[in-house]
C-alpha cells in the first residue's frame, strides 16, 4: 500500500472492528469510510487497552466512528449503516483516474455550463456579520452532481468536496461562515492540506471559494500548533501543478489569503463586488496601528471612527 500510495486511488471501508495491522493499513489509504456503531480502528482492542492502561473501554469509546470521524481525523466519512457505507465507496472511484498516469474520467455533463443561477446574486448577505451556508454556494455553482464532503466534522469551518463541472472532475475548497465565521484552525489546516494533496496527486483542478477572516489565534490555538499545521497548506500550494482558481466571495484577510489560493503564485483570482481583501480588516488595522493614541485620548471611540473606513 505504501508503494502504491499516490499511484492508484486507495479506499478503505472500515465496517467492523479493525485492530493492529488492518487499522494501520487504513491510514495508508486516501479515503476512509466508517460505520456508526460497528466500526472500530485501534492499535489494540478493549482487552489489550485494559491490560495496557488498566481502564475498561468499549469498542466505540476506544476507536469508534465518532472518535475518528469527529475528533482524531483518522477516519473520513461517517456512514449511518453498511448500505450507506457501500454507496459512498461505490461512488468515490468515479471521481478518480484508475492510476496516476491517466486523467480523471470525463462524463457527459448533466448541467448546462452556460446556466445562470439567479440565487447566486443574493446568496452572500449584504450585512457582513450575517453568516450563510457555503455548501449552498457550491450546490448552485456546480449543479446537482456533488459528492459527500471529505472529512466533514473536524475542521468544519472549511468545506471540501469533489464535484463535476461540465463533466470534468474538480475539487472545491471553501470557508464555512456558519462555523466560526470560516476561520482556519489546526484541524481545518490538516483537512485542507490532505484534500489539496489528494487532488494534486490525481490531477484534479481546484476551485477555492474564499470567505476567510484568517487563521485562528489565541493561547489554545497556539498550543494546538495552528501555525505549524497552517504552513503546511502554503507548502502544499507552492508545489502543486494542477490548475487552480480562487474566488473571493466576501473577505480574504491575513495568512488566510494564501491558504485559500488568493495571493499564491500565478492563480487567477476573481473578486465579487461583495469581496474585499487585505492584511487586516480596516478597523482592526486602526486598533493595532493607533493603539497608543486611542488609549490616551478621552474620545477614543470618536477617534477610532475618524481613522476607520469611510
Amino acid at each position: 500500500m505504501a508503494h502504491l500510495s499516490g499511484i492508484i486511488p486507495q479506499l478503505v471501508a472500515a465496517m467492523g472492528p479493525c485492530t493492529g495491522n488492518p487499522a494501520l493499513m487504513a491510514q495508508l489509504s486516501d479515503i476512509v469510510v466508517m460505520v456508526q456503531g460497528t466500526s472500530m480502528l485501534a492499535a489494540g482492542g478493549p482487552p489489550i487497552a485494559d491490560a495496557a492502561i488498566g481502564k475498561q473501554v468499549t469498542k466505540e469509546e476506544l476507536g469508534g466512528s465518532y472518535v475518528h470521524c469527529h475528533i482524531s481525523v483518522v477516519g473520513g466519512n461517517e456512514a449511518k449503516d453498511d448500505e450507506e457505507c457501500l454507496r459512498i465507496v461505490r461512488r468515490y472511484p468515479s471521481y478518480f483516474p484508475t492510476n496516476v498516469y491517466a486523467a480523471p474520467a470525463r462524463v457527459a455533463p448533466s448541467d448546462n455550463p452556460e446556466r445562470r443561477d439567479k440565487e447566486l446574486l443574493s446568496i452572500v448577505p449584504r450585512n457582513r456579520k450575517r453568516p450563510y451556508n457555503m455548501v449552498h454556494v457550491m450546490w448552485h455553482v456546480v449543479g446537482h452532481d456533488t459528492l459527500s464532503e471529505q472529512k466533514p466534522h473536524p475542521g468544519n469551518s472549511v468545506v471540501t468536496r469533489l464535484a463535476r463541472m461540465d463533466g470534468d472532475v474538480v475539487g472545491l475548497v471553501g470557508n464555512q461562515p456558519l462555523n466560526r465565521a470560516g476561520i482556519i484552525d489546526g484541524a481545518a489546516s490538516d483537512k485542507m492540506t490532505h484534500f489539496i494533496q489528494l487532488c494534486d496527486g490525481f490531477y484534479i483542478p481546484l476551485i477555492f471559494l474564499s470567505d476567510v477572516p484568517g487563521f485562528m489565534t489565541g493561547s489554545v490555538s497556539e498550543r494546538y500548533a495552528t501555525l505549524r499545521r497552517g504552513v503546511r497548506i502554503a507548502y502544499a500550494m507552492a508545489y502543486i501543478p494542477v490548475p487552480r482558481v480562487s474566488v473571493v466571495l466576501r473577505k480574504a484577510y491575513s495568512m488566510g489569503q494564501v491558504a485559500i489560493g488568493h495571493k499564491c503564485g500565478q492563480i487567477p483570482t476573481f473578486v465579487l463586488p461583495s469581496g474585499e481583501f487585505a492584511a487586516l480588516p480596516v478597523q482592526r488595522g486602526v486598533d493595532a496601528g493607533h493603539k497608543c493614541a486611542l488609549d490616551e485620548t478621552e474620545e477614543g471611540e470618536r477617534t477610532r471612527e475618524e481613522l476607520g473606513p469611510h
